[in-house]
């Protein structure tokens, strides 16, 4: 029944049940960002300052006057906008020209949100689109970079602040590299201290690592922010950085550096743990899970494909340790898990046995039956074999052993999520116990007597191998 005098008021998510707002979140998200803004102003001084506002002035006009065009209120109020401004801001290098600033902030608003429908609605994070947009449109300049704490920061500009567009601007004649180009181009690694304090070249939101992490573990601490997100990715990347590291210092850079140099820490912080971005729905997970195979294929077994056997199967023993020890710290007690299969019994042979058992037996003979078929008579199949044999004698032929490794490991780690699945109304879920059917995926055709003696379990024990492809 209606209330005379009341509205009701629909918002978007996040529906957080706890006692926050969506303009409170959002105001919250802005104070953390602060320490960070007025590091990156105060290492870079007016060209940092005049980056930051007009990256904030562009993204909220574009707001108001988009929102004014089709006829709603104005939405600057709710401080998502103020969030855009600032990330899209700190993801820019401090000099780049005002006018490629304000250009990038209307994308940002224009074609990051206000296309997809407004806040809660869009795809992909607003800050990134208009960077994405800059770096493919103006290369140059998005790479170009000033050096930090120079004595008349606070009085003068570089010369390409505020050139006009379609004119060249005069060559500064202080430039400087970032972190990565050292290491890339010279081999230089610049110290953990400089790169956690900040006393670096880059972006504004490159500065100051500690002040972001500040700024994070302030949302966390408030409940605003999923902390297993950022802890996932710092894990990934120091695991994979660490692996490579160990194998060939000279070519591949400590866990360290690769996790304060960049902008990992503001992505993984602030970018990363967006509301609107994170999977929801089963088939988002399913594709979460085979990009998360690809992601591995791609930065550890890549790099390990002409290693020896042995050591493709040290990997995946280390990475199913390290996703055993994530599943563990955010996992019930008392898992709650929804029969997809029938939980009737019937009669086999004078014995009751699950109708779900058998079902479930069916699946994976028609799955085995249907990855055979795939392997034998396809010419995905077949290019599979041909690399896992002879890589080299595949490349002559045409083919991308690199590809085909992805795909087998999208593939592989997709029917390993979909088996633990469908299992787990037949097998207790615990994420503590180290006997439950873990799935360790091993890339190469290794003999069964080196999981035996790494292991030091025999092949029939409940670990379940998987070999996958061999390329």
């Amino acid at each position: 029944m209606p209330t005379p005098g009341k509205t009701l008021e629909i918002r978007t998510s996040p529906h957080i049940v706890s006692g926050y707002s969506v303009d409170s979140i959002m105001f919250n998200v802005v104070l953390a960002l602060l320490p960070a803004t007025g590091f990156a102003v105060y290492a870079f001084g007016l060209a940092g300052l005049l980056t930051l506002i007009m990256a904030l002035l562009s993204c909220v006009l574009t707001e108001h006057v988009i929102c004014r065009a089709a006829g709603k209120p104005t939405t600057i109020g709710d401080w998502s906008v103020t969030i855009t401004g600032l990330l899209y801001g700190l993801t820019l290098p401090p000099g780049l020209p005002l006018w490629m600033v304000a250009v990038g902030g209307v994308i940002c608003v224009a074609m990051g949100k206000a296309l997809f429908g407004g806040l809660g609605y869009n795809t992909f994070n607003p800050a990134l689109v208009g960077r994405a947009v800059l770096q493919a449109a103006f290369p140059v300049a998005m790479t170009t970079w000033i050096p930090g704490f120079l004595a008349d920061r606070f009085v003068s500009l570089p010369s390409s602040t505020l050139t006009l567009p379609f004119t060249e601007p005069a060559v500064d004649a202080i430039t400087a590299a970032t972190p990565l180009a050292l290491w890339k181009f010279s081999g230089e690694t610049t110290s953990a201290a400089d790169l956690a304090m900040g006393f670096v070249s880059g972006s504004a939101g490159e500065t100051s690592s500690v002040l972001i992490l500040v700024g994070g573990v302030y949302l966390i601490a408030r409940n605003m922010m999923n902390w297993r997100i950022p802890v996932a990715i710092f894990a990934t990347v120091i695991v994979s950085s660490g692996a490579l590291h160990l194998a060939d210092p000279s070519r591949y850079a400590s866990p360290g550096f690769m996790l304060f140099s960049g902008g990992l820490m503001l992505g993984a912080m602030f970018m990363a743990t967006d509301m609107v971005g994170s999977p929801m729905t089963s088939g988002g997970c399913y594709l979460y899970g085979a990009l998360i195979g690809l992601v591995i294929q791609q930065l550890v077994f890549k790099r390990l494909r002409r290693a020896p056997a042995l050591a493709r199967v040290v990997a995946s023993v280390g990475l199913f340790l390290y996703f055993w020890s994530v599943i563990g710290l955010d996992w019930p007690l008392t898992p709650n898990v929804r029969p997809l299969l029938p939980k009737d019994n019937v009669t086999v042979l004078g014995r009751l046995v699950g109708v779900d058992r058998l079902l479930l037996g069916a699946i994976v003979a028609v799955l085995a039956a249907l990855l055979w078929l795939v392997s034998r008579h396809t010419r995905f199949g077949l290019a599979t074999t041909a690399a896992s044999e002879n890589q080299k004698g595949a490349v002559l032929a045409g083919l991308n052993p690199d590809r085909l490794a992805a795909v087998n490991w999208m593939i592989a780690t997709s029917l390993a999520g979909l088996a633990m699945i469908f299992s787990a109304q037949i097998v207790a879920l615990d994420a503590l116990n180290n006997s439950q059917v873990p799935i360790l995926i091993a890339q190469g055709n290794c003999d069964s007597h080196v999981y035996e003696e790494l292991l030091d379990i025999p092949v029939q024990s409940p670990y379940a191998i998987v070999e996958v492809g061999g390329t």
